[in-house]
């Protein structure tokens, strides 16, 4: 997977940077003191595969944009199973995952597979597309790859600031 290599393909961009948090409200705080912002702020109900196994959760998550192409995600798992509270209970709050937008997920999670890593999570997105996190943390310093099928759509429009249930 490494850019540059013969007849692979590059790495594809980083898209949001996420942090495990256990009161979201408080880390949105905690950040916007910094001045970063505006939020995005959303709740929703998901069902997932996850280690083979059909999951669902409730989560909240807040997004905030770290640049033109970066978005800073704080998620928190409000019930049920998810890759998210599992970091959250083994290793407490902190970076979890790092994001790629990818046009061919199947590719990728192929390419994973030579390599012998295999998906933690694999989920449809509501907005269309999917995307998996990939188990990661012990080749990459305890970190998830996640990747995205396409891009995070209609950002550009979203009201920075609205919080959506």
């Amino acid at each position: 997977m490494a850019a540059g290599d013969k007849g692979q393909a590059k790495f594809p961009g980083l898209a949001v940077i996420i942090l495990e948090v256990a009161d979201l409200d408080k880390a949105v705080e905690k950040w916007s003191s910094l001045g970063l912002g505006p939020w995005l702020v959303q709740e929703r109900s998901n069902e997932a595969i996850m280690q083979g196994r059909k999951v669902s959760n409730r989560a909240r998550w807040a997004m905030a944009p770290l640049g033109p192409t970066v978005l800073l995600e704080l998620a928190q798992i409000l019930e049920g199973e998810h890759v998210h509270n599992k970091f959250l209970r083994e290793r407490g709050e902190g970076l979890s995952a790092l994001s790629f937008n990818v046009e061919n997920l199947d590719e990728w999670l192929a390419k994973c597979k030579e390599m012998g890593i295999e998906p933690l999570l694999t989920q449809a997105r509501k907005t269309g597309g999917r995307f998996a996190y990939m188990d990661t943390e012990k080749e990459f310093n305890g970190v998830m790859i996640e990747f995205l099928e396409g891009e995070l759509t209609g950002l550009d429009k979203v009201e920075w600031g609205h919080r959506f249930k």
